[in-house]
């Protein structure tokens, strides 16, 4: 099935752009104030920032001889205020960034991000809620067209757990999410979701959890896309619904394991009709053999891709290995390697007919952290990416170097890596 986009975007009335810009803000204004509800006992500082630059041979994802590489630059500064309360802790954070283009000037953009978040990890009730606002460039690994398009995310989500009886407490939770693009290749959309469960939390920090999650997602606007031939109008519309165990179990001191998995059901109500029904998430097994050192492996299945372009019907199976080791007092070193398949069943961003499709992603990546002093941390990494697909046209690498800087201040003296 191939499938063509063939108009510009939907022009909005004045008054859901309003709307759309109060909302997001509203969500970014909450995050900075989840940090404030409670009496500040205590506050420490983190400034960061960092330089990057990084080479991709095929920017646009075409075939040869259209394929055109780029260098890319970026820098940030950021700050995270971290409030310690009674029983309680929030952030309250944001970055700012750049990058430049050295061939495509025109994608010259700029960046932000704000969070917050509040925690409250012991007594009857404990939760934990988040909210944040970002605006950067989509990711061309998705949207395959040499346009412009920035991407603004405004989202919220919380989860508490009330004690029942013994060590038995009840789950509830909610997320909120609006993608808004600039591109007329990708719509957007709004999507929401409720939990509810119920966990057994021994005292040893154990836990495991039964869930129930229901979530829909809508299409902010509509694209006239051709399939078969014929124009119809597409508008991302799904219904999911998935029940699964939440674990979380340290063996020793030595071992840890954490888990997500449960069964997924998605009803696609749009005209793709594309439905999904199998198991979805991912578990980690933590294992250090020594005070110093630490080995990480995950692997795991999600319906939704990075680049949050759209949604539905881009299925990933992915693993990762990770080993981390304090080499001295002063210096960490990082290390690791991963794998992912993606599974395109269609694609609506296409800038012609393509068949479904499968990519395969490696990357490499290794990272220096080193204490100037007990405030002051200098960070380097290096990345290596591949991806292969069965379309040539989305075949690529990037190379990356990034130099960081954090400086921590308050009253808590000792560098938080």
């Amino acid at each position: 099935m191939g499938v063509h986009v063939t108009s510009a975007p939907e022009k909005m009335a004045g008054r859901e752009r309003k709307d759309r810009f109060r909302i997001g803000w509203q969500a970014a204004a909450l995050a900075l104030a989840s940090g404030l509800i409670f009496p500040v006992h205590a506050a420490d500082f983190t400034i960061s920032g960092h330089a990057e630059t990084w080479q991709d041979d095929n920017l646009f994802r075409k075939p040869d001889p259209d394929r055109q590489s780029d260098r890319i630059y970026a820098a940030s500064l950021g700050g995270m205020l971290r409030l310690n309360g009674k029983g309680m802790t929030g952030d309250i954070g944001g970055e700012l960034n750049r990058s430049w283009f050295g061939r495509n000037d025109y994608l010259n953009n700029n960046g932000y991000i704000v969070t917050g978040s509040v925690t409250r990890p012991k007594g009857r009730l404990t939760f934990d809620l988040s909210a944040s606002r970002q605006r950067r460039l989509s990711d061309f690994s998705e949207i395959f067209s040499s346009g412009k398009n920035m991407q603004t995310f405004t989202q919220a989500d919380g989860q508490m757990r009330l004690a029942l009886a013994g060590d038995f407490r009840a789950v509830i939770g909610g997320s909120l999410m609006r993608n808004e693009n600039s591109s007329a290749l990708a719509a957007g959309y709004n999507t929401s979701g409720a939990i509810a469960g119920l966990g057994y939390y021994p005292s040893t920090g154990n836990y495991i959890t039964l869930l129930f999650q229901r979530s829909t997602s809508r299409g902010i606007g509509r694209q006239p896309v051709h399939i078969a031939g014929n124009e119809q109008i597409y508008r991302q519309d799904y219904a999911e619904s998935r029940i699964g165990v939440a674990i979380h179990y340290q063996y020793s001191a030595l071992l840890l394991l954490d888990g997500r998995i449960g069964h997924l059901s998605r009803d696609d109500k749009s005209i793709f009709n594309k439905n999904f029904s199998g198991l979805v998430g991912d578990v980690s097994v933590t294992w250090r053999p020594r005070r110093t050192i630490e080995f990480v492996a995950r692997t795991g299945r999600q319906l939704q891709s990075d680049g949050y372009i759209y949604s539905d019907s881009i299925r990933q199976d992915f693993v990762t290995l990770l080993a981390g080791s304090a080499v001295t007092n002063c210096l960490q070193a990082e290390l690791s390697g991963s794998y992912a398949r993606e599974h395109f069943v269609y694609d609506v961003l296409a800038p012609q007919p393509v068949e479904p499709r499968t990519d395969r992603l490696w990357r490499l990546k290794g990272g220096l952290s080193y204490a100037l002093s007990s405030r002051i941390a200098l960070r380097l990494d290096g990345r290596r990416e591949w991806r292969h697909s069965t379309e040539n046209s989305y075949r690529y690498t990037a190379t990356a170097a990034i130099l960081g800087l954090k400086i921590t201040l308050g009253q808590d003296k000792k560098m938080s890596r």
